[in-house]
């Protein structure tokens, strides 16, 4: 798992960069999403990911956390295939939400 970039992920959805469009944003948290769940797949402990909130501040800090809460409440799989599943779903799930907080349900 690579820290360093969803550290990134997190501070450019920080910056005021982050008035994209909609789905510009929902594309970077589309990106956190997928990196946490490889993490979480990759059997990397809940303490190494939460580190990754340290000095970001809020509302995203708030957001990463509930990401990276919510990836480990899922299972972890032992075949890859699985884990690939896995980690697309999660990435589409966070996406759809994100879309939907913006813009509504459609």
């Amino acid at each position: 798992m690579d820290l360093k970039h969803i550290a990134i992920c997190v501070a450019l959805m920080a910056t005021p960069a982050s008035s994209g469009t909609a789905t510009e944003m929902c594309a970077a948290l589309g990106t956190m999403a997928e990196k946490i769940m490889t993490a979480r797949q990759n059997e990397v402990p809940l303490s190494i990911s939460l580190s990754i909130t340290e000095g970001v501040e809020e509302p995203f800090k708030t957001l990463a956390t509930s990401v990276i809460l919510d990836a480990y409440r899922l299972p972890g799989y032992g075949s890859w295939s699985l884990q690939q599943q896995a980690v697309k779903n999660f990435r589409n799930r966070w996406e759809v939400r994100c879309i939907e907080s913006l813009v509504g349900n459609v």
